[in-house]
């Protein structure tokens, strides 16, 4: 594990400590530390600043009251899966009124296209099993390709963006991401998941 890991886990650690020691300030580290990804992340879902601030807003009010009685295994990974959770579920009250251009929209249509079928994955076998399988794949991948997938179908970024953070052209990212979600494809086929 490198060492730059190994502190801001140290720094996670504190600041689920804080939560737990009911410490107000705890809030602010989290804002401090994960505000802008938090922001992102809600912003490529609602494509709304406003909104984008609320989710945030409620997230820091979400994790207040849940740490106390759960201690994540990964910060970040826990407060990203709660604005994540906000957002969505705001994208999902504004779209009953309206359709709202996201980048969730487009990630998901882009998703289904590739591994899409009849039968859904969660019909044939359990979602943590085959979250465990992608994982797999996921890791099996080089440092890049790995991002391209997070950036684009975890945190939800326009691949012109993730393109411009590699230094690759917009072609070989679309390239790339086609390659990967073909190899996850054949990855969960082999492992008996057939979409």
């Amino acid at each position: 594990m490198s060492e730059e890991k190994k502190l801001q886990e140290t720094a996670d650690e504190k600041i689920v400590e804080m939560y737990w020691k009911r410490d107000p300030d705890a809030i602010q580290e989290t804002d401090n530390k994960y505000g802008s990804l938090l922001w992102t992340v809600a912003y490529n879902i609602l494509s709304d600043e406003q909104d984008c601030e609320e989710c945030q807003n409620d997230t820091y009010f979400n994790v207040w009251n849940a740490i106390p009685s759960t201690r994540p295994s990964s910060f970040a990974a826990y407060v990203v899966q709660v604005v994540k959770r906000i957002a969505l579920n705001r994208y999902k009250e504004k779209s009953r009124q309206k359709r709202i251009p996201s980048q969730l929209t487009i990630s998901i249509e882009d998703l289904k296209k590739s591994i899409s079928s009849g039968v859904t994955v969660e019909e044939e076998y359990d979602v943590k099993e085959v979250s465990r399988m992608i994982s797999e794949y996921l890791w099996s991948l080089n440092e890049r390709q790995q991002h391209l997938f997070i950036d684009r179908y975890y945190m939800l970024e326009p691949v012109e963006k993730t393109a411009a953070e590699l230094q690759i052209s917009v072609q070989t990212a679309y390239r790339e991401l086609t390659k990967i979600k073909q190899g996850l494809k054949k990855y969960l086929e082999r492992n008996g998941v057939y979409v």
